[in-house]
């Protein structure tokens, strides 16, 4: 089926086929569905959330290495 990934447990193999088409249906029905309640959370976010938005791999590293 590919290559095996390193960041995969020994024997378990990454597959993309028939058997994986139920999600990654639900994964590109999702984007629309949830984008509409996603961006009401991030534009009033709960008290007890903090909304980090990084737009670049150089801001995700000098966030990684402020937490």
């Amino acid at each position: 089926m590919g290559p095996d990934r390193p960041d995969l447990p020994e024997g378990c193999v990454e597959r993309f086929g028939p058997e994986t088409l139920p999600f990654w249906r639900y994964i590109w029905r999702t984007r629309r569905s949830a984008r509409r309640p996603v961006l009401a959370i991030l534009a009033a976010p709960p008290a007890h959330l903090r909304i980090v938005h990084l737009r670049s791999p150089k801001e995700v590293r000098a966030w990684l290495e402020s937490v």
